[in-house]
C-alpha cells in the first residue's frame, strides 16, 4: 500500500481542499476527528465528512486514492504530557493560541506527520519559521524549520505538517474553482455554535469573513 497521509479532517473548508487535493494525486489518506463533547456542531461535523467521504470518492476515486475509515479520537483520551503542556502554556503567553493545540501536539508525538490543515492569517506566528517540501507523491507541503531555535515552538509543532500553510482561503476558491471541485468545497461546515446555519458569531464565521468568505455565511 501507498504511504499513509495522516489528516486532521474538521469537515471545513481546509481541511476538506488538502483531503481532496491528496485523493486527486491517488494518495491514500487516514481521516483523524478529533471528538470534543462540548463542541455543538460535533455531530454536524462527523455527518458532514460522511458526505464529503462518499462525494470526493465519487468523483476522483478513479484515481486509486483511497479515505480510509474515519479514526474518531475522543479528546479525554488522548494522554496528557506535561512537556506538552508547559510548551504550550509558555506559547500562550506570547500569542493567542487555542487550547486544541496542546493536545494536537500530544497527538503528533504518536502519529506520523500528522497533517494540519492551517493557513498564514491563521498562524501568521510562524511566517519566516517554516520551509517548504516538495513531495511527487502528495505535493507540497510547509514544516516548521528545523533550525528553529525556539524550543517551545518545536515541542508543539514541530512533528507536525502544515500541506495548506502557503495558500488564503480564496486562493484555495480559486483552484476549486479551476479544477472543478467548487461544488464540494461548499458543502464543507464551519459553524462551531450550529448544525443548521452558520450562526454568524462563533470566531470560524467571524474568520470566514475576515478571509473574504462573507456570503458562505447566508448558504
Amino acid at each position: 500500500m501507498k504511504n499513509i497521509q495522516n489528516v486532521l479532517w474538521t469537515s471545513g473548508w481546509d481541511s476538506t481542499f488538502r483531503v481532496l487535493k491528496l485523493i486527486e494525486k491517488g494518495a491514500v489518506v487516514q481521516p483523524i476527528y478529533v471528538f470534543h463533547e462540548k463542541r455543538f456542531s460535533r455531530f454536524k461535523e462527523l455527518e458532514t465528512i460522511k458526505l464529503l467521504t462518499k462525494e470526493i470518492l465519487n468523483r476522483y476515486g478513479s484515481n486509486g486514492g483511497k479515505i480510509l475509515e474515519l479514526k474518531i479520537i475522543n479528546q479525554k483520551d488522548i494522554k496528557f504530557n506535561a512537556m506538552q503542556k508547559l510548551s504550550y502554556k509558555i506559547l500562550k503567553r506570547r500569542r493567542h493560541l487555542g487550547r486544541q493545540y496542546y493536545w494536537l501536539s500530544c497527538l503528533a508525538l504518536d502519529m506520523n506527520n500528522l497533517e494540519l490543515s492551517v493557513h498564514s492569517k491563521d498562524f501568521s506566528f510562524l511566517k519566516g519559521k517554516t520551509i517548504l517540501v516538495n513531495d511527487e507523491e502528495i505535493g507540497k507541503y510547509a514544516v516548521l524549520d528545523p533550525n528553529v531555535k525556539d524550543r517551545f515552538l518545536k515541542r508543539i509543532f514541530g512533528k507536525m505538517r502544515f500541506p495548506i500553510y502557503n495558500l488564503t482561503k480564496t486562493d484555495m476558491k480559486d483552484i476549486a474553482e479551476k479544477e472543478g471541485f467548487i461544488d464540494i468545497m461548499h458543502k464543507t461546515w464551519f459553524c462551531h455554535d450550529s448544525d443548521t446555519k452558520p450562526c454568524k458569531k462563533c470566531t470560524p464565521c467571524k474568520q470566514i469573513v475576515r478571509d473574504g468568505m462573507g456570503y458562505r455565511l447566508d448558504e
